[in-house]
């Protein structure tokens, strides 16, 4: 590929460790029915995730546009009322999103407390594992 040529784009990556976004990611594929690969963060994770998803359903939020910003903002926002509300309001605009949000919170902050239940060094751990990601990239 010729550097100066006008299809030439560069990438800049950002490697981000984030236990929010990992358990979330955890979380949308049980969601829409994919396994865990690994037996013990499913059982840690699944009654949990039933629940957000139930109150998914219940908020009558499109999933699958939900779930895609609720995991994107998840590596971006900070805490977890400031997640759900920019992350429905993303989904279905701000006019709605502060009660929607109130209704999930609880849900989102269980899923994360039960993986921290579980994996109390998750973050360490995936801080370890992006290293040899970084290094092949």
């Amino acid at each position: 590929m010729l550097v100066n040529s006008p299809l030439a784009s560069t990438m800049q990556l950002h490697w981000t460790v984030s236990l929010r976004a990992s358990c979330l990611h955890a979380a949308e594929a049980l969601a829409h029915g994919q396994l865990i690969v690994d037996p013990i963060l499913a059982e840690a994770i699944t009654p949990a995730a039933q629940e957000l998803r139930k109150a998914i359903t219940a908020a009558g939020l499109p999933r699958i546009q939900f779930w895609r910003n609720l995991v994107g903002l998840s590596v971006l926002v900070d805490g977890l009322g400031e997640l759900a509300e920019r992350a429905v309001a993303e989904t279905v605009g701000a006019t709605r999103a502060a009660p929607l949000a109130r209704n999930l919170l609880a849900s989102l902050a269980g899923l994360e407390s039960s993986v921290r239940r579980v994996f109390p060094d998750l973050r360490d751990e995936l801080a370890l594992r992006q290293l040899s990601l970084r290094e092949q990239w």
